[in-house]
């Protein structure tokens, strides 16, 4: 079954990291271009049995989300936030069950966010809720470690994904 991602966010906010080089700061949104699909893997292929997710129909390049909002060092990097000409990113796709480390989640600009673990929250026939960790890069920074939490319902939602058709993520310092 393949789901369009109408208006999926993601979204990063970034604190400290080391005294050796710049911290990533700031905050950053993401939504799935209109031509993404999001499809279940695993199981029967369903959101109630999907083991993890694949992201299809790129643009030229590879692109399939873009930038939505930034800030910090995002915007200082050249991240562009608009819709609908925000700068172009790649999500990729993931297992959650096993728990799969995945290097790189998602691409963008030069930044790099790689999850190092997931956990399920919840699932349905129609929604399925993860949070994880991971750690987001970018050359002249510091790598900094960070919890994934996100989900519809709010602008800095709580759980990784929440995928019934739209998709989101927000990582934080463990609030």
């Amino acid at each position: 079954m393949k789901l369009k991602a109408l208006a999926g966010a993601i979204t990063l906010a970034l604190g400290t990291s080391s005294a050796f080089a710049a911290a990533i700061v700031g905050d950053i949104a993401f939504s799935q271009l209109s031509t993404t699909t999001i499809t279940p893997t695993g199981g029967s292929g369903t959101m109630a049995t999907a083991t993890g997710f694949s992201f299809g129909n790129p643009v030229p390049g590879g692109y399939n989300m873009q930038a939505v909002a930034s800030t910090g060092t995002f915007v200082a990097e050249g991240v562009v936030a608009g819709f609908p000409f925000g700068t172009l990113g790649t999500q990729y796709a993931f297992t959650f069950s096993p728990n799969t480390p995945v290097n790189p989640l998602w691409t963008i600009d030069g930044f790099s966010f790689s999850a190092t673990s997931f956990t399920l929250v919840s699932q349905t026939n129609s929604l399925v809720t993860i949070r994880g960790a991971g750690v987001i890069s970018h050359a002249g920074y510091d790598d900094s470690v960070k919890d994934i939490r996100s989900g519809p319902g709010d602008a800095y939602p709580r759980d990784l994904m929440n995928l019934g058709g739209t998709l989101y993520f927000r990582a934080n310092d463990g609030a």
